[in-house]
C-alpha cells in the first residue's frame, strides 16, 4: 500500500469536481493525479479561485443592442442604452450565436449571467477577453445504452421504479458529467455518468413506456 502524500500547510491545491463521500463518512476532493488521488475537505481552506469565466460587458453602439432571450425560442425582449454595463459568464460561438448574429458570420454572443438573455458580441466591449466557447459541442457527451441498466441517484443509493429500468435501446443518450459516486450498497466507489434528460424508455411498457428519473446518474 502506498504512503499517502503529505500536502504543506499554505499550499495551493486544484480541485475536480463536487466532494465525494467515503464509507467513513468523510468527504473528499479529487486533486490531481497522474493516479486519482484525494484530500479531505476539513483540510482546505477556503476558493481562492475558479474556472469560472466572468467580465463585465459595456455596450458602445451609438444607437444601443438588443437583447436577446433563448428560453427555447429566440426573441429581443428590450433593448440596451450605449453605456449600459452587464455582468456576462459567456462568450460564445456556435448555432446560438450564428442566429443572432446573422449580419456577422461566426460572431460571438455573451451571456448575461444568472439569465437567458445574451448580448451581440459586436455592440459591447469587455474589460477582460474571455475564452470563445461552442457550448452546444463542449458541455455534453453521448453514451449509448447496450443494456438494460439500473438509475442512481447523487448519493449513490439506487432509484426504485418498481422493477422498471432503463432499457436497451439503439439512440444515443446525452451525459454532461463523468464522476466517481460512493455507493453504500456495495461499499465502494463507482464511476457514473450525469444524464441531461430525465425520462427515457423502461423495460416494462406494458407497465409504463417511460420513467422519470429526474436528477439520475447511471
Amino acid at each position: 500500500k502506498a504512503e499517502p502524500k503529505v500536502i504543506k500547510a499554505g499550499s495551493t491545491v486544484t480541485t475536480y469536481g463536487d466532494a465525494y463521500q467515503f464509507k467513513n463518512g468523510l468527504l473528499y476532493y479529487r486533486i490531481g493525479g497522474p493516479k486519482k488521488q484525494y484530500i479531505k475537505a476539513q483540510n482546505l481552506g477556503a476558493i481562492i479561485g475558479s474556472s469560472t469565466e466572468e467580465t463585465t460587458v459595456t455596450v458602445t453602439f451609438t444607437l444601443g443592442t438588443p437583447i436577446y432571450e433563448d428560453n427555447g425560442m429566440i426573441r429581443v425582449i428590450k433593448h440596451a442604452k450605449k453605456g449600459t454595463k452587464f455582468k456576462v459568464d459567456r462568450c460564445e460561438e456556435g448555432s446560438r450565436a450564428d442566429a443572432i448574429s446573422t449580419a456577422v458570420p461566426n460572431g460571438t454572443i455573451y451571456r448575461i449571467k444568472g439569465t437567458h438573455d445574451w448580448l451581440w458580441g459586436v455592440d459591447v466591449k469587455a474589460a477582460k477577453k474571455l475564452p470563445v466557447h461552442d457550448y452546444d459541442n463542449e458541455t455534453f457527451s453521448y453514451i449509448k445504452f447496450t443494456k438494460d441498466v439500473d438509475v442512481y441517484n447523487a448519493d449513490g443509493t439506487m432509484q426504485d421504479h418498481h422493477g422498471q429500468r432503463i432499457r436497451k435501446q439503439g439512440g444515443f443518450i446525452k451525459v454532461d458529467k463523468l464522476l466517481y459516486l460512493w455507493v453504500p450498497a456495495e461499499n465502494k466507489a463507482e464511476l457514473f455518468y450525469h444524464l441531461k434528460g430525465h425520462q427515457f424508455y423502461a423495460t416494462q411498457p406494458d407497465v409504463s413506456e417511460k420513467i422519470d428519473v429526474g436528477d439520475a446518474y447511471v
